[in-house]
């Protein structure tokens, strides 16, 4: 439980976070999309279709769940970062440095 409230507050070490968060925010954002267009039905125009496409049951009914999970996970991911940079800003300002969860 202590280690689930550490990542969710922020509380990671740098050396983590760039190492090993940020390349899986990457690789399930834009991976998972990037799968689901070769997996899309029909021929995907990234200059005029819409990422919502990519997730919609109706225009990709077969794989529309894996680009929902990756976005998911790319989002849970990223839920660390409010209090890495909330730590990050006490130095200078408390009262910006406060305005989220605590711990």
């Amino acid at each position: 439980m202590e280690r689930l409230l550490d990542f969710v507050t922020g509380n990671l070490s740098r050396r983590m976070m760039l190492s090993v968060l940020i390349p899986l925010i990457f690789v399930f954002y834009f991976g998972t999309l990037l799968v689901t267009v070769f997996l899309f039905p029909h021929h995907y125009d990234w200059r005029s279709g819409v990422i919502s496409n990519l997730l919609s049951p109706r225009h990709n009914p077969a794989f529309h769940w894996f680009a929902s999970l990756g976005l998911s996970l790319g989002g849970l991911c990223a839920v660390p970062f409010g209090g890495y940079i909330g730590h990050r800003f006490q130095p200078v300002s408390r009262l910006l440095a406060n305005i989220g969860p605590q711990r």
